[in-house]
């Protein structure tokens, strides 16, 4: 019988060829496919396939985990709160002082995500979103040598 992986090694190389040949691009079609793949996304989609087969063979029985796939998902959630976590606090300690309104709004962000991280990190994320949406904060030396 054919696992899930193979499965997926099977049917989905020969979809990204056929779609990339389809197209009338050729290789040109396959290397813009691949052009927004950075290091990150390539091992979200491994993890998230290696996830997906782990939950599937263990539904079936025989699997390579011998306890239950509500612990990897319970496992997976932990990484992303810890991971959304590193996120927001480095997002916060990149930015400068005078980013915020009040002399101590810094301090109190930074130590409401240390006291109550799933709290904290979804609570400085929506203040993130309001204030500074989908941006990087500048490099306060750029700034200093400009000076």
């Amino acid at each position: 019988m054919i696992s899930v992986a193979e499965l997926l090694i099977l049917v989905g190389i020969p979809t990204l060829v056929g779609l990339a040949i389809a197209s009338g691009r050729g290789g040109a079609a396959m290397r813009s496919l691949l052009r927004g793949l950075t290091f990150r996304k390539v091992v979200g989609i491994a993890v998230g396939g290696l996830l997906f087969v782990l939950l599937y063979e263990a539904r079936e029985g025989h699997g390579l985990v011998d306890f239950p796939p509500f612990l990897l998902m319970i496992g997976g959630f932990f990484i992303f709160l810890a991971w959304a976590w590193l996120r927001q606090f480095s997002f916060l300690m990149r930015l400068g002082d005078d980013a915020f309104p009040g002399r101590y709004d810094k301090i109190i962000w930074a130590m409401l995500l240390i006291a109550l991280p799933p709290v904290g990190t979804l609570v400085f994320w929506s203040y993130r979103q309001a204030h500074w949406p989908a941006t990087k904060p500048e490099r306060v030396e750029a700034i200093h040598e400009l000076a």
